[in-house]
């Protein structure tokens, strides 16, 4: 199988593509920061274009609880 995949470290990009993709894999740059890996698909593509325009709708209350949750996969293990 023959893929690309997209990582990121930022934490807001990281947090809203965790709410509609998977987290493929975490990789440690150190204790306080990791890049997450996402497969990288057309509709990944539209959605950080839609992030960084600001065009992109989320609910608060999924963003905030999913902050909660990359957080913790950034420390966890540490």
């Amino acid at each position: 199988m023959n893929y690309e995949l997209y990582k990121s470290s930022d934490f807001g990009l990281v947090t809203f593509l965790s709410l509609t993709f998977p987290i493929i894999q975490i990789e440690k740059i150190d204790i306080k920061r990791s890049y997450f890996v996402f497969d990288k698909t057309p509709e990944l593509l539209e959605a950080i274009d839609s992030y960084w325009n600001q065009t992109a709708l989320v609910d608060p209350n999924k963003y905030f609880i999913q902050t909660k949750i990359i957080k913790s996969r950034i420390y966890e293990n540490v």
